[in-house]
């Protein structure tokens, strides 16, 4: 279904210690210390960017279903909401990525991205 998309709203999956992630189990705390030593700031549907938005290539990523960046970056409007200042990484991430074409953040996290 992706190919056929004309818009996503997507959300961001940061990894710090407070990620909703860990705190629900989605990952564990090994998966997530492997992944930020890799380099990993978080990631956006299964994709696990660095803080330059450079995909991370894991073995997680290996386990999950989801689409193909290239699908994603070939979406013509890329909605990404996230906020919170744990979320800045990856959001900058996302739009080095070129992954977001629009963002929906709060204040504290765009005055954080403008720096």
């Amino acid at each position: 279904m992706v190919p056929k998309l004309d818009m996503a709203l997507l959300s961001a999956i940061d990894l710090t210690e407070d990620s909703k992630a860990l705190e629900y189990g989605v990952i564990s705390r090994g998966d997530w210390r492997s992944l930020r030593t890799a380099g990993a700031v978080g990631d956006i549907c299964g994709h696990y960017l660095g803080a330059e938005g450079n995909l991370i290539q894991h073995p997680l990523g290996t386990r999950v279903i989801n689409p193909p960046m290239k699908s994603l970056l070939a979406i013509p409007h890329r909605v990404l909401a996230a906020g919170g200042m744990a979320k800045v990484a990856i959001i900058s991430a996302a739009i080095r990525a070129k992954l977001c074409h629009v963002l929906i953040t709060d204040e504290n996290a765009a005055a954080a991205l403008l720096r």
